[in-house]
């Protein structure tokens, strides 16, 4: 029941994701394995207030038509009803910069929707200290170094002064097609 009960805490943080809720969702698709088991299936029900689970589409084709009506939509190439659909896209993992200590700060938190800009400032951390190496990660883990590096950038020519002095700037911007732009001033 506890993995049962860690599906259901998904459903449910994904709705709060996108400022949702239950009663304000009209249908409910079933895509992939997990779906086809009983007990999925009657806690969704009990979630969702006895509206009917559709589970009869093929995972490939519920993708196809996903990314088929996003494009459309991005490019301004649809009907109105496409139109008018929300198309919600998110980040799926949370986006880090690794900090002393095998520590990192999230700027972007998973769940967060595309497009979207985040920025923080970070101090140096050594007295003297004339450059800063930023790493981007990307996961959940609280380690950085557990989690998958995306990039790796060198920022130079920073005033020699006493640690904490110098104030970085570091900015991820995720456009409207998902890719990230990272700087730091």
């Amino acid at each position: 029941m506890d993995l049962f009960t860690k599906c259901m805490d998904i459903v449910k943080t994904c709705l709060r994701y996108v400022n949702m809720s239950t009663d304000s969702i009209d249908e409910v698709v079933l895509v992939g394995g997990s779906t086809w088991i009983c007990k999925i299936k009657e806690l969704l029900k009990e979630l969702f207030n006895g509206k009917v689970l559709y589970q009869r589409i093929n995972p490939d084709e519920a993708v196809t038509c996903g990314v088929g009506m996003l494009a459309a939509k991005l490019s301004g190439m649809c009907d109105e009803a496409v139109q008018a659909m929300e198309l919600i896209d998110v980040i799926p993992l949370s986006l880090c910069v690794g900090i002393l200590n095998d520590a990192m700060v999230v700027l972007i938190l998973e769940g967060s929707p595309i497009p979207t800009k985040k920025e923080h400032t970070f101090c140096t951390g050594y007295d003297n200290q004339t450059t800063v190496d930023i790493t981007v990660y990307q996961g959940d883990i609280s380690k950085y170094k557990e989690n998958t590096s995306l990039a790796h950038f060198l920022l130079s020519g920073l005033p020699s002064t006493a640690r904490r002095v110098v104030k970085v700037v570091v900015r991820f911007e995720i456009d409207g097609n998902g890719i990230l732009h990272a700087s730091a001033k």
